[in-house]
């Protein structure tokens, strides 16, 4: 596909302004002092609130079509999403947010590796190279968790395969218009977590920062990353996806004077290098 350079620049500016404005998100899930399945509850029924006005605005009259025309790809992506949704906010609350971030930022890699199984892709030799890369950083990063850290990392690392596979439906689907997708995954998240939620009240403090994350920096961060791909090549798309594993960690310092350890930084470091490297390659060798 041939990119003119007005979509070019498009791409990025909107690629690039949806990952500094979810780059807040793990800083916010941890300023929330609710239990882990209250917060999952109203995260994930604010952003179907918001993505949901949007559709009655946009679409009036077709709105409740979108949501019966549905199938099962759409279905089964927000599925994914509900799922991974939920298993990384489990990893923010009992682990570093670099650790989270880092561990998410594999993602693409591991779509490359389903791809495989389930699209008949192929992965060139540069790929694998970075898969041995990347799993080898994360195992250093592994390697320095103990207790409740191991926990959220393994729960980042559940999450990255999750949201694996949503990538590989999406790519599957070609799926176009991902509001009502999202609406239906916020839905599924709150009914998935309200019988296991202690409480559903949300202590007054917290009122500012869930509404934020809820009704402005999900839904806003998700419509423009989904648009990124539109009008740049997949390597340039991940590259831009790593700011957020640069921006987290920096929000989370700043917020919560959250420092990640010794293992995390040369993990991530290590994983940088090679999700960066092998993207730069590709966009050098013939694009996507």
């Amino acid at each position: 596909m041939k990119f003119g350079r007005s979509d070019h620049l498009k791409g990025l500016a909107l690629t690039g302004l949806g990952v500094v404005i979810l780059s807040p998100d793990a800083m916010l899930v941890r300023l929330i002092s609710a239990d882990p399945m209250g917060l999952l509850f109203w995260r994930g029924l604010l952003m179907s609130v918001a993505f949901g006005v949007y559709l009655a605005i946009r679409e009036r009259g077709r709105c409740l079509s979108l949501f019966t025309n549905m199938n099962r790809h759409d279905l089964l992506t927000a599925l994914l999403f509900a799922g991974g949704t939920i298993a990384f906010v489990i990893s923010v609350k009992h682990t570093f947010v670099a650790n989270t971030l880092i561990i998410l930022s594999i993602t693409p890699l591991l779509a490359a590796l389903l791809s495989i199984l389930f699209l008949r892709e192929h992965i060139e030799r540069s790929g694998w190279i970075a898969v041995v890369g990347v799993f080898i950083g994360t195992g250093i990063i592994f390697s320095g968790s103990t207790g409740e850290v191991l926990w959220g990392d393994a729960a980042a690392l559940a999450a990255a395969f999750i949201m694996a596979g949503q990538f590989v439906v999406l790519r599957a689907a070609r799926m176009t218009c991902i509001a009502p997708m999202m609406t239906m995954s916020g839905i599924i998240i709150a009914g998935a977590v309200w019988p296991f939620a202690p409480s559903l009240s949300i202590p007054p403090d917290d009122f500012i920062w869930m509404g934020l994350l809820g009704l402005i920096v999900l839904p806003a961060a998700f419509s423009l990353i989904f648009l990124g791909p539109k009008y740049l090549k997949a390597p340039e798309v991940g590259l831009v996806m790593l700011l957020e594993m640069v921006l987290g960690p920096i929000w989370a310092l700043l917020a919560l004077g959250e420092v990640p350890g010794k293992t995390t930084l040369w993990g991530g470091a290590l994983i940088l290098c090679f999700l960066g490297g092998h993207s730069v390659w590709r966009l050098t060798k013939n694009g996507d």
